[in-house]
Parts: C-alpha cells; sequence; structure tokens
C-alpha cells in the first residue's frame, strides 16, 4: 500500500468528537488506574517505550530516544503514524517522506503503523508518547489515539512550551488521564494545578527535550553556500492567518500583511544576509485554501531558488544553531529561539495573543515589529552587531530555561519513569 492510500485510506475522528465521547468519563479513576498501571511497570527489567511521529518539526524527544536507546532498562521504538492530520494529501506525502528520509539518515528504526492493532498486538508497548494533546493528538485518526490503544500508559510532553492560556494547553483528556506529563519549569505546574480536572497530580518538572535538542553542538550546517559572509535570518510565519480572527482561538499570524514584502527584503539585503524560510507545516495547507494551489507552490519555491534563500520545512535544531537572528509570530518559538542568545524579533500583528504567563515573560525579551519599518530595522540592526537587549536576555535564558537538577531533561524524565531520585 501506497504513502498516498495509507493516507486517505483510514476513516478520520475529530478532536471536538473525541472530546464529547470523553466528557462524562470518570477521567480521574482513569488517571488512578494510569498511575498504579505505572508503578507496576516500574519492576520490569526493560520498559518498552514507543514514540509515535506523524511529522518531523514536531518531534521534541529525540534526544530522549536517544537516551533511553543508551539506558539498560529501556527499549525505545519509533512509529510513523501515515495516516494523521487533515491537511492536503500532497503536503501530508511530503511531511511523511522528510520524516523517514530523516530516520532512514540517522539510521533510527522505524515502523509506519495505521492501526490500532499494529501497536496493541505486534509492538505491545508499556508507554507511549504522545506530543500533541489537542487537535486529535496531531491529527492521528481514531486507531492511534489513547482511547484506541491497551495495555499501556501514556506520558506526555508538549511539542513546544505551552505559552498559550487555554485549556488545550493544559486540561485535555490525555492530560488528566496521562500516567506522567513532563513540564518544562514551576511556572506551567502551578497553572497544569490550576486549570486541570485532576489539579496537575500527574505533572514533574523536568525541563524540556527541547532544550536538549537546541543547547546541543550542531551535527551540520544546513545553511546553503554564499559566495560571501552573510548574516543569517530565519522567517518563521505561523498559520493562523484566518481573515476572520474570531474564527480561530490562536491569532498570532501576519504572514498574508508580510508576504511580498519579506520576498522584497529579501531581494534588497541579498548582498548582506542570507535568509531562510520556516513556514509552520499547518501553514500551506491555509495558503491553498486562501490563494489557491498555484500561488501556494509558486510563493514557496520562490523562497526554495532565491539565491541568498532556502526553504525549511524539516528538523530546524541546526538551521537555528548556525543563524544570527530570527524574525517570526510563533507560539512555540517564543520560548525556543531564547536558547540560541541571538537577537529576535516578533511580529505583532496587535491581536490579543492569549498568552499565559511564562508566554508573556518570554515575549518580553523579544524585540517587537508592528510595522515594515520596524521590521527592516532589525535587520539592519543584526548586519551591524547592534543588540541592546542581550543581557536581559541572559538573565532569562538563566532563570527560567535551563533543566533542574543539574541533568538534561532527558535524563530528569529517565529518573521521573523510573521513579529514581529526585522524583
Amino acid at each position: 500500500m501506497s504513502i498516498k492510500e495509507k493516507i486517505l485510506k483510514p476513516a478520520y475522528v475529530t478532536y471536538a468528537k473525541f472530546l464529547e465521547s470523553n466528557k462524562n468519563r470518570h477521567l480521574r479513576e482513569m488517571y488512578e488506574a494510569s498511575k498504579a498501571r505505572g508503578e507496576a511497570l516500574r519492576k520490569k527489567n526493560v520498559i518498552k517505550v514507543l514514540f509515535i511521529l506523524p511529522q518531523l518539526p514536531k518531534w521534541k524527544t529525540e534526544t530522549l530516544y536517544l537516551a533511553m536507546r543508551e539506558h539498560p532498562r529501556f527499549e525505545p521504538m519509533i512509529a510513523v503514524a501515515v495516516n494523521g492530520g487533515w491537511q492536503h494529501p500532497s503536503e501530508l506525502i511530503n511531511q511523511i517522506t522528510t520524516l523517514e528520509a530523516y530516520l532512514k539518515e540517522k539510521s533510527y528504526p522505524f515502523r509506519e503503523i495505521c492501526f490500532r492493532d499494529e501497536i496493541n498486538k505486534d509492538l505491545q508497548p508499556d508507554i507511549v508518547f504522545y506530543q500533541q494533546a489537542h487537535g486529535g493528538c496531531g491529527g492521528l485518526n481514531s486507531s492511534l489515539q489513547p482511547q484506541s490503544l491497551e495495555n499501556c500508559v501514556f506520558c506526555y510532553i508538549n511539542y513546544g512550551f505551552g505559552t498559550i492560556n487555554s485549556t488545550i494547553t493544559y486540561d485535555t483528556p490525555l492530560q488528566n488521564m496521562c500516567w506522567k506529563q513532563f513540564a518544562p519549569n514551576d511556572i506551567w505546574k502551578r497553572n497544569a494545578k490550576n486549570m486541570m480536572l485532576t489539579k496537575g497530580e500527574n505533572v514533574v518538572v523536568t525541563g524540556h527535550t527541547i532544550a536538549d535538542m537546541l543547547m546541543a553542538s550542531a551535527e551540520s550546517d544546513p545553511w546553503k553556500a554564499q559566495d560571501k559572509t552573510k548574516k543569517r535570518i530565519i522567517w518563521a510565519p505561523h498559520h493562523s492567518i484566518e481573515t476572520d480572527f474570531a474564527s480561530d482561538m490562536i491569532h498570532y499570524g501576519n504572514f498574508l500583511q508580510y508576504a511580498d514584502f519579506m520576498v522584497e527584503l529579501a531581494e534588497r539585503t541579498a548582498d548582506t544576509v542570507q535568509w531562510a524560510f520556516k513556514p509552520h507545516p499547518t501553514l500551506n495547507f491555509k495558503l491553498r485554501l486562501i490563494w489557491g494551489e498555484e500561488k501556494t507552490e509558486a510563493y514557496y519555491q520562490r523562497w526554495a531558488t532565491m539565491p541568498n534563500t532556502q526553504l525549511e520545512q524539516g528538523a530546524y535544531a541546526d538551521l537555528f544553531k548556525h543563524s544570527d537572528a530570527m524574525v517570526h509570530d510563533c507560539c512555540s518559538f517564543i520560548v525556543e529561539y531564547l536558547y540560541m542568545h541571538k537577537p529576535c524579533m516578533f511580529i505583532d500583528n496587535g491581536q490579543d495573543l492569549n498568552l499565559n504567563e511564562f508566554g508573556q515573560f518570554a515575549r518580553s525579551q523579544y524585540y517587537i515589529g508592528h510595522q515594515r519599518a520596524d521590521i527592516e530595522q532589525f535587520v539592519q540592526n543584526v548586519v551591524a552587531g547592534i543588540d541592546p537587549r542581550k543581557e536581559e536576555r541572559e538573565a532569562f535564558f538563566n532563570a527560567h530555561l535551563l533543566p533542574p537538577n543539574g541533568r538534561t531533561a532527558s535524563e530528569n524524565i529517565i529518573a521521573a519513569i523510573l521513579g529514581e531520585p529526585p522524583y
């Protein structure tokens, strides 16, 4: 069966239906049962852990997978979910192709999965890791969502830092019923305690595995060669580009206002700046609805082919590490790029961003762009090496972004699963 057939064949279940089916379930009882099962599996000599991956950019637990491969008590496995999502089929195929190419390049064994029996009967994991608790757990069909899996417990670490002040950040059914969810800091745990049905009892502060990924040395330089040294700037637009902001809970997107301007800016700065276009994975789908197929494809292709630009749709850690600055309006990157210790600009569209306490604090470390002139000035400052907010960002990093206990987040998560000190 081809990838395309696997994507199109299974029936999808909406997250609204998932919520409805679980609304009157006893999540407290489900959590207590999960807790008992989790405590019992600690007695096993080898614990089988399954990472379900629908797309590469949202896989933020690679360092945990690698740490478990080296640990005598874990047997980690990777499953590529080839039938998830609500995006255009061609884009889904591209995402799966990109993900599998990455896994093959790293020599990571993996298996394509479509149906629950491939997990329940074949893989039989003790723990299943999810990285998105809303939107149908990242667009997975009903067969791969938690309610369909048996004889295992669920662990959760958000694919981002959870900067939105919403129940989808803290109080989804998966988060309430899972055995453990791993939090980046005490602010997350405090918010979870206030918002979750189960009062955050399963929340453990370990640091985020994103920190491990971003603080590690770069493996390679993904920026394409230039004829001279230039500043490297990433532009990462979010997908929330609805013209009627009331139709979407998330209101970050500025893409439609700045799409042509950013191309023109890239052309005008070709002698001094190299640009990477790093769109949110969902932006392509939404642009096809608004612009149509031809215009969307042409726009992406333009970024891929201009002499001083490139299109990036896969892993981005090394892209970050070899960059000089970033311009974006993405909620996850509000925190993530601060690990680079480099200047960053957040484009503000004037809407209520509904950020939680941690998100607001992180955003306050940024230069804020309200109009085109602000972006141009930021680029000029990057080229000139002007960065007056550097010390402030460093203080924020040391206070809030380092994993606790003097260990990596992955080491803390393994200790929490095994019940080792200090957990």
